[in-house]
């Protein structure tokens, strides 16, 4: 049987269980939904000068961890991130999505990145004693450094956030996030305000991954690690900048927005496109 043979049958396969991989696309967007909205809320707690600590994926899961039954919402959100990372795969992969191939590469990608953020949220659950995410990005840029043609890698990886940062506004400027949507189930009214929640989140995500592609490609240019921010140095950089409180503020309710969107995909987005 040949690759598109395969391919076809592995699709067909898909539809006769389309239940089942609907479930693990929106157990994947509601638990990305989650830790969005309290990155949101706690970026918004900085920019109002209420917080000291972390306003990345480290400082939401650590929110989580201190809440009653944290441990056992640590492990639950740990498997939303695993469903939403083999979500990609199979996205990417079978394209379900009827995508090019630079973008199915991407979700092969970003199965990568959210397996290991599963896997990093189950160790957080069992010893919340972890190091911040600016820390993590900067001790992992540092090791690629010293791998072959470890500049280009860091490079690459730069790329790869700036071309997200691409992609949300090419989401947001236009219409590509309906047809991703089961439109037909939603009224005038919540088409208007799911369009406003799509676009604030959508640029907002575009503004912070786009800030971390220039850092990973500022760390590459100049061979120090120390230049590779994530998300919470990006966000407390803006905070810095004139006017910056109030950038931050903005970004906050981006981040929340693109938050609930995440939770508008798990209720509404197709499993498959074509």
């Amino acid at each position: 049987m040949t690759t598109a043979g395969v391919k076809q049958d592995t699709k067909e396969l898909v539809r006769d269980n389309r239940l089942w991989v609907q479930a693990l696309m929106s157990t994947g967007y509601a638990a990305r939904g989650a830790i969005y909205i309290i990155m949101g809320t706690l970026a918004l707690q900085l920019a109002l000068g209420n917080r000291k600590g972390e306003t990345d994926q480290a400082g939401a899961l650590a929110e989580i961890g201190n809440k009653s039954f944290g441990k056992t919402l640590l492990i639950a959100m740990a498997v939303g991130f695993l469903a939403y990372a083999l979500w990609h795969l199979l996205a990417g992969t079978l394209n379900l999505q009827c995508e090019d191939t630079a973008h199915r590469a991407l979700r092969v990608i970003r199965f990568l990145i959210y397996s290991a953020f599963a896997w990093s949220t189950l160790q957080f659950a069992l010893n919340s004693e972890q190091q911040g995410g600016d820390k993590k990005s900067q001790d992992f840029t540092k090791r690629i450094f010293e791998w072959p043609a470890g500049r280009w890698i860091v490079a690459a990886l730069g790329l790869v956030f700036l071309g997200t940062a691409a992609y949300s506004a090419r989401q947001a400027t236009g219409d590509r996030y309906k047809q991703d949507l089961k439109t037909w189930e939603l009224s005038g009214r919540d088409h208007t305000v799911i369009e406003t929640i799509a676009r604030v989140g959508l640029y907002a995500r575009m503004f912070v991954f786009g800030l971390i592609g220039v850092f990973l490609l500022q760390a590459a240019w100049t061979h120090d690690a120390k230049k590779a921010k994530g998300i919470d140095d990006s966000l407390r950089t803006v905070a810095q900048a004139p006017f910056g409180k109030i950038a931050l503020g903005a970004l906050a309710i981006g981040l929340a927005a693109f938050g609930l969107y995440s939770f508008i995909e798990a209720r509404y987005r197709k499993v498959m496109t074509c």
